[in-house]
């Protein structure tokens, strides 16, 4: 059984938009070539021998954690875990490539026009005529479909 969303209304839209982008304002968006362990570990000043000491692990395995980093096969566990040693924090995030209000109205837009698009072929299947013209409805819709965070 799934749980039904609640209303993406004005205030809650403005409030997610707002974290997205203090998230987006830290620039979490650019890619460190080297991976961030790597990154973090030579600005501290730290050695991989230093690093797997402080992380009670084996130089080889901080060097492998580094390499897997990179191919993006390392797991949020070893990131904690090497973060930790370098008494530092990982921050870990998932952010919508479009603004987030422009993202939520977009995706309710789709389901609206979708299923407006569905209900003038019924309509003239049955020979009946729809009255209100396809925008005016669409952003009734779209409006709708937002207030019950049912944009899916």
């Amino acid at each position: 059984m799934s749980k039904k969303t609640s209303a993406f209304t004005p205030l809650k839209i403005s409030q997610l938009k707002n974290k997205f982008n203090k998230i987006n304002s830290i620039e979490l968006q650019c890619i460190v070539k080297d991976g961030w362990i790597r990154f973090m570990r030579i600005s501290l000043g730290m050695t991989l021998k230093i690093l797997a000491k402080k992380s009670n692990l084996s130089l080889s395995a901080v060097g492998h954690m580094e390499k897997r980093e990179t191919e993006g096969k390392i797991t949020l566990e070893s990131l904690k875990k090497l973060a930790h040693a370098m008494d530092c924090h990982l921050i870990y995030a998932i952010i919508p490539n479009d603004q987030y209000d422009t993202y939520i109205k977009n995706q309710a837009e789709k389901k609206a026009l979708k299923i407006l698009n569905q209900a003038d072929i019924q309509m003239e299947l049955e020979d009946q005529k729809v009255v209100t013209e396809k925008k005016e409805r669409l952003k009734r819709l779209t409006d709708e479909l937002l207030q019950n965070g049912d944009i899916w």
